[in-house]
């Protein structure tokens, strides 16, 4: 079963056959109300969601596998308390959860966590989001994640923290090649970006985060910075260290300046190597020592 967003009655009703809940159908169903604007298919931003309440649904293992058990529990659940449907549905991939936003007057409806939904107040919410057509699956959400990443990466202003996620737009009736869905990442700004002007042309530069220089992760990337200090000497790789941020987190900068990488885990050496090693300037420089 795929994720849900407005439908007509009629459609309520085949689904809700469907999923075995046709008693709870509301007697009248208007148009969703949204959460927030949608991003326009092929368009990356950053964007500020409200913050409000949320209905989450959970079960084990990853959304793809398990979207018709987490509907079941939130459909009975504002069935049940006459709650409006919204748009978009959040879909949290890995930990296997479907939430529904809840529009805020109907807020007062809400009657607490229970029958397996969890009721969230969720925060004022930064991401960076792009949008995209097509089927609800788990291989469309891999590639947009994967288009969403890339341009992050070179956004020097904003680094990621936390998981990429699921938003989707329209209800199962839609027909794929009509919907319309997002991923999104949750951002903040960078406390201070990097001047690497300096460099350019010149040097790759990792430049770490760390809340203090006795950060368990700091530390371990050090270890693994030394034990690899040839092989990052031959890549032309510098290391710059900034401490006071809230969390870990390592960005490698390129030679043109742009970012190629970010991630708030110590870096595996030799991914870095095959990564750089890809690149078509590192390419060029190998080609020209072999020379």
């Amino acid at each position: 079963m795929t994720p849900f967003g407005t439908s007509s009655l009629r459609g309520w009703r085949t689904l809700a056959a469907t999923a075995g809940l046709a008693a709870l159908i509301p007697l009248s169903t208007m148009a969703a109300s949204t959460a927030f604007p949608p991003t326009s298919p092929q368009v990356n931003e950053i964007k500020t969601l409200p913050a409000g309440m949320l209905l989450k649904s959970k079960a084990p293992g990853n959304y793809f596998d398990n979207s018709g058990q987490l509907f079941g529990p939130l459909f009975r659940y504002i069935s049940n308390h006459d709650i409006a449907m919204t748009t978009p549905v959040e879909a949290s991939i890995q930990e296997g959860a479907m939430l529904f936003w809840v529009a805020p007057g109907e807020v007062g409806k809400v009657a607490g966590s229970k029958d397996g939904v969890e009721v969230i107040e969720t925060p004022e919410r930064t991401v960076a989001a792009r949008g995209a057509k097509g089927g609800y699956h788990e291989a469309n959400f891999k590639e947009t994640r994967r288009e969403l990443e890339a341009w992050l990466a070179d956004q020097t202003d904003w680094r990621p923290t936390g998981e990429a996620y699921g938003v989707y737009w329209n209800g199962p009736f839609t027909p794929w090649f009509l919907k319309t869905y997002e991923v999104h990442i949750p951002v903040e700004r960078t406390a201070n970006p990097p001047d690497l002007s300096a460099h350019r042309w010149q040097d790759r530069v990792l430049v770490v985060m760390t809340p203090s220089r006795d950060d368990d992760a700091f530390r371990e990337q050090q270890v693994r910075f030394d034990a690899h200090a040839t092989a990052m000497t031959a890549r032309d790789l510098i290391v710059k260290i900034q401490t006071g941020g809230d969390a870990f987190h390592v960005s490698l900068y390129g030679k043109d300046g742009g970012r190629k990488l970010h991630q708030t885990t110590p870096l595996d050496m030799e991914a870095l190597f095959e990564l750089i090693d890809s690149m078509p300037m590192r390419q060029a420089e190998m080609r020209s020592n072999q020379g």
